[in-house]
């Protein structure tokens, strides 16, 4: 076992450069997507090569990870305040401690709004928000780049929703699609097609707090 180490050089701050208290800094495989469902599954399956942990930044913004087993981590570092951050490719190949870079949290924005179908608020439908392009599936999960993974939420009875995580600033889309009630191998048509049509385009401007967008969807 080898320590990887916040080394109290290293931190985690806002863009402004203000450190930020009680930050969660965790460790997970390189290369691992929690939204991904395949990459749970197998996470789930295969034994742990990792050392698994968490801690929070002091009040200074500073952290430790000690005691590591030997491998490729990658760290996700979050906040409520704030937008969450991946720091990829960290190593722990030898004996002794290996500083991590700083890592600037932005603030982003939240995002809420309404689900609405035929023009009426409909409760019980789920909202996904990612990167421009078509959804890879009737789940609207997308493969993850350097940008946003997509972020997912299920609007309340009365049709409210809010994201769960802040976005940084960027262009996105918006696709929403009513959770199955029928038969399985109809819904996945029906959610498909739901998917493509309610496609609405969401802009996130730097230093916005709150982004307010509702999602049209028609009974098929």
């Amino acid at each position: 076992h080898t320590r990887l180490q916040g080394d109290w050089s290293s931190d985690v701050c806002s863009s402004d450069l203000k450190p930020i208290h009680l930050a969660e800094v965790t460790t997970q495989a390189s290369g691992f997507s929690e939204d991904n469902p395949i990459w749970r599954m197998l996470a789930s399956a295969s034994a742990d090569r990792i050392t698994r942990t968490t801690v929070q930044t002091d009040a200074e913004g500073r952290y430790r990870l000690p005691g590591l087993a030997y491998a490729s981590y990658q760290l996700r570092i979050e906040h409520p305040e704030f937008c969450r951050a991946l720091l990829r490719d960290q190593n722990v190949a030898s004996d002794g401690e290996l500083p991590v870079p700083t890592v600037v949290l932005k603030r982003g924005a939240r995002i809420q709004g309404r689900t609405l179908v035929d023009g009426v608020p409909r409760g019980q439908v789920a909202v996904v928000l990612a990167p421009p392009g078509p959804p890879a599936d009737a789940l609207g999960k997308m493969p993850e780049d350097s940008g946003l993974a997509p972020v997912e939420a299920v609007s309340n009875n009365d049709g409210f929703f809010t994201l769960p995580r802040r976005v940084p600033p960027g262009v996105y889309e918006m696709r929403a699609r009513i959770l199955a009630t029928r038969n399985a191998e109809e819904d996945v048509f029906v959610q498909m097609q739901q998917m493509q049509r309610s496609a609405v385009q969401v802009a996130v401007p730097a230093g916005r707090d709150l982004v307010e967008q509702d999602v049209l969807l028609k009974n098929n």
